[in-house]
């Protein structure tokens, strides 16, 4: 049997971390070319735990095209990240919760005059349930 994948594509809340004032904003991943965020950004997602097989199923987040990422947190424990960052990052979850949040600290990179937008594709984040063999 094959993984289960559950996109986390909407939802997401956008912080200005170098505007704390601003109010946070709706933002769909992964970001489109016409996609505006801010240049130190904090983006968090509420989740609850899908019903899963405790054994014979295990239970990651996937994070993909995160160039930039600098923290992550689920449920406000901090998660190491791997230096130098890999391509994808396999979050194993082995206690989550019925109701969780997923929060990124990213640094995105200024825009070109060139480009209508650098980080179109930015954040390929999922769910993933996978059978154990």
């Amino acid at each position: 049997m094959s993984s289960h994948v559950i996109k986390f594509r909407k939802a997401w809340e956008c912080h200005d971390l170098e505007n704390p004032d601003m109010p946070p904003r709706r933002l769909y991943l992964p970001l489109s070319a016409n996609s505006s965020v801010p240049n130190q950004a904090r983006l968090s997602r509420a989740f609850g735990c899908p019903p899963l097989a405790w054994g014979r199923e295990t239970l990651t987040i996937r994070l993909e095209q995160v160039p930039g990422l600098q923290a992550l947190r689920l449920n406000d424990r901090p998660i190491p990240l791997p230096k130098p960052m890999v391509a994808t990052l396999e979050v194993p979850l082995n206690a989550p919760l019925a109701r969780n949040r997923l929060i990124l600290d990213v640094c995105f990179e200024p825009a070109t005059s060139q480009e209508s937008s650098s980080h179109a594709g930015w954040g390929k984040i999922a769910l993933v349930i996978t059978p154990i063999d």
